[in-house]
Order: structure tokens, then C-alpha cells, then sequence
């Protein structure tokens, strides 16, 4: 399975999980200062499926800062979103 790591929260992982599952990455949020106050975090990566505009195939939420490839250096992003895109791109056109 390929490795990935988040540019935004450093974190790593697969795009499956042992079961087959596809994992979305989303990065966690960052700990409130001292008055409690959540900050956001820059570039933030959100893999989870956004809803749909209109009739076109809905894609992740945000991008953020990109992922790296730690075990398959061939590998830009996941395989799946690479699909995604190509299949939202298809229909973009077809508008």
C-alpha cells in the first residue's frame, strides 16, 4: 500500500485501510492557545467528498498544501482522487 504524507499536518498514511476501506485524510485540528481559541491551520488538507454542484460529481473539500509520496515516489496523490479529478474534468467538458 502506498504511503502519503499530509504537506499541511506532517501526519502519514494510506490511501486503504487493511480492509479495503478507502481512508480520506482530513487534518486534525491544532490545540487552542491559552484563551481556548482553536487556531486554524494553514493549507489544511480535507479529503472527505464535498457535496455536488448542479450535476457534476462532487470532489475533496480542500487540496491544502498537497501531499508527498513516502513509499511509491512515482505517486503524486492518492490513486483514487486521481480518478475522481479525471472523471469531474470528463464531465466539466462534456457541460
Amino acid at each position: 500500500m502506498p504511503i502519503f504524507r499530509c504537506n499541511a499536518c506532517k501526519g502519514t498514511y494510506s490511501d486503504t485501510l487493511r480492509d479495503g476501506t478507502v481512508y480520506m485524510h482530513a487534518c486534525p485540528p491544532l490545540p487552542p492557545d491559552e484563551r481556548g481559541i482553536e487556531p486554524e491551520r494553514e493549507n489544511k488538507r480535507d479529503e472527505t467528498i464535498g457535496t455536488a454542484r448542479g450535476n457534476l460529481t462532487p470532489g475533496i473539500r480542500s487540496e491544502g498544501a498537497g501531499v508527498t509520496p513516502v513509499s511509491h515516489k512515482q505517486l503524486s496523490e492518492p490513486a483514487w482522487i486521481t480518478r475522481l479529478k479525471k472523471q469531474i474534468a470528463k464531465e466539466e467538458e462534456e457541460q
